[in-house]
Parts: C-alpha cells; sequence; structure tokens
C-alpha cells in the first residue's frame, strides 16, 4: 500500500478537502445570502444548510467541479432565493409593513437585480460567471445590471431633487 491515496478513496481526505474548499469562500458566500435576503442571521442559517446540502452533493460527485467558488456560491444563491421564496409567503397578507423606515435604495432593488450587483460589483466577478452562479445567461446578468443602474440613478437623482 503507497502514499497515492486519492480523496475520492479516502473520505476523510474528501471532507478536509471539501473544507479547504469552503472556507476559501465562506465570506463572499456570507456575503451573497445576506445581499439577498438582507437579514445576516438568515444569511448564516442559510450558508450552513447550502455548506450541509454541498458537501452531499460534493461526495456524490467525488469532489469533481471545474469551479469551485462557482458551484459553491451557485448552492448558497439557490437556498437563499429558496429562503427570501418562503419569507415572502409568509409575509404576505400579513400587516407587517416598513418598520425601520425608508430602506436602502439598493435593498429595493429585486433580489435577482441585488445578487446580480453584489456579485458583479462588490466580488468582481465576471458576468459569465455572475450568470452560473445565479442560474442565468450573460445576457440577463447584463441587462439586470443595465437596469438597476438606471434604476438607482433616478432614485438618486430624485432624492437629490427633493433636498434641492
Amino acid at each position: 500500500m503507497g502514499d497515492d491515496t486519492t480523496t475520492t478513496e479516502n473520505p476523510t481526505l474528501q471532507r478536509d478537502d471539501f473544507m479547504t474548499r469552503v472556507e476559501s469562500v465562506l465570506d463572499p458566500a456570507y456575503r451573497l445570502a445576506t445581499v439577498i435576503l438582507l437579514d445576516y442571521a438568515a444569511a448564516e442559517d442559510v450558508v450552513h444548510g447550502a455548506t450541509v446540502r454541498a458537501w452531499g452533493r460534493y461526495r456524490t460527485i467525488h469532489g469533481e467541479v471545474t469551479s469551485f467558488r462557482t458551484w459553491f456560491l451557485r448552492i448558497v444563491a439557490e437556498h437563499s432565493r429558496h429562503r427570501a421564496w418562503w419569507r415572502r409567503v409568509a409575509l404576505r397578507g400579513s400587516d407587517i409593513g416598513r418598520v425601520g423606515g425608508p430602506r436602502d435604495i439598493v435593498g429595493d432593488l429585486p433580489l435577482a437585480s441585488r445578487a446580480t450587483l453584489f456579485c458583479r460589483v462588490s466580488l468582481g466577478l465576471p458576468d459569465d460567471e455572475v450568470a452560473r452562479i445565479l442560474g442565468t445567461s450573460p445576457i440577463r446578468v447584463r441587462s439586470r445590471i443595465f437596469r438597476a443602474r438606471e434604476r438607482v440613478t433616478a432614485e438618486l437623482d430624485r432624492r437629490e431633487e427633493d433636498e434641492a
């Protein structure tokens, strides 16, 4: 028996490899989930759940992913969108309004636009990687960024006029 044990043959090595890779993308994962959910505690829950799900998938595919960052952030984005959807369903029809006053302009953008802007601007990812993470096309990524910029610019202009 030699030392040529691969991660597919040794579950401990596979787990260690997975954890090393996860640790390298935890910060962007938490930030992405927070941008989508607008809630730090919910983002922590989502990233934890996404990590557990990713581990199951990782074992199944024996760690063979082209870009771990893209693959993992896509799982986080899927979990975050799912959690956001359930939160909207839970709040639908309730009397809960805007408790904290006006929200930040970016916070008022649709979830998909916030996530796209975050990946593109904050993480500095190219459009094709943003598209893979969010499960869409590069053309849609560019369209979301364009529309979000227009909306943010219009809101900033409106607020500037109101203050004048």
